[in-house]
């Protein structure tokens, strides 16, 4: 016996069947892509790398919001566009709110690790 299976139809027109042929099985869905790659930061510390108001670690600040679980991207793009104009208050508590929230979410992982990730 084949993998095939015959499946007649009625013609409405004529009135007379047809045959048809029709695989048994379906064809299995394509294997899932790969990850993209990781795109670079250099265009992004190109926007703020001018901030005439404030002094800090550009690079850290950078690993601290793109590594923040709790912002989206469009959160963490509209950071990124307004450094130019945060004052240094603003920057540090943006850096100590980054630290706390990386503090938090490291002390949720033994318990919580499936969902966070």
């Amino acid at each position: 016996m084949s993998d095939e299976t015959t499946q007649t139809t009625q013609d409405p027109q004529t009135g007379t069947g047809a045959t048809a042929q029709q695989p048994s099985q379906m064809t299995p869905p394509p294997p899932p892509q790969p990850p993209r790659p990781k795109t670079s930061n250099d265009s992004l510390f190109q926007r703020f790398l001018v901030h005439p108001l404030t002094t800090f670690d550009e690079k850290h600040f950078m690993e601290l919001l793109e590594h923040s679980l709790s912002l989206s991207t469009f959160e963490k793009k509209r950071v990124i566009d307004a450094i130019p104009s945060l004052s240094q208050f603003q920057i540090d508590e943006l850096i100590k709110v980054f630290e706390d929230e990386r503090v938090e979410f490291r002390k949720l992982m033994p318990t919580e690790g499936e969902i966070i990730k």
